[in-house]
């Protein structure tokens, strides 16, 4: 079961998202009813697809945070809000909508899913390269020559050496 992360100024929002590659934000007040009716929603969607330092979901109360929500220009609540790890809003859902917070959900993973495809493709074009270099310094250290043989029509046989 995934921990609700309760963020109160800017340092403690800062030093979260450096830790993690995505965050969705719930900027709710509790004197807010459709805050209170989408919170449960929140903690199971946040439940379901919580991956540690790569997604992770956080609340804000705006009461206690006032200078967030000027921040980030808040003006309804609930607003949900996707993260990056540098500080950038990607996409916001005003409203308690679960089919947006989905939405910023499905957005965080894709994007994810999308960083460790290249990464994984990089890093067998890395070791490709890496094993080309190593036979081709095993060819230089053993002297080994490779060549072909071919009949030349009317002269017999043809060797070259590449």
């Amino acid at each position: 079961m995934t921990q609700n992360i309760h963020i109160e100024t800017d340092h403690q929002l800062t030093a979260h998202l450096s830790t993690t590659q995505y965050a969705i934000a719930d900027f709710y007040a509790t004197w807010c009813p459709p805050c209170h009716n989408i919170s449960h929603v929140f903690a199971s969607i946040a439940n379901a697809n919580a991956l540690p330092s790569k997604l992770t979901f956080i609340k804000i109360n705006t009461e206690h945070s006032p200078e967030l929500a000027a921040r980030y220009s808040i003006t309804a609540l609930p607003t949900f809000c996707l993260f990056d790890h540098e500080g950038n809003v990607i996409r916001t859902v005003r409203g308690a909508d679960v089919k947006g917070i989905q939405t910023l959900v499905d957005v965080a993973r894709r994007r994810i899913d999308e960083a460790e495809e290249k990464e994984r493709c990089e890093e067998e074009e890395k070791e490709r390269r890496e094993r080309n270099e190593r036979e081709l310094e095993n060819e230089r250290q053993t002297g080994t020559v490779s060549g072909a043989y071919e009949m030349a029509q009317g002269t017999g046989w043809k060797m070259s050496l590449t």
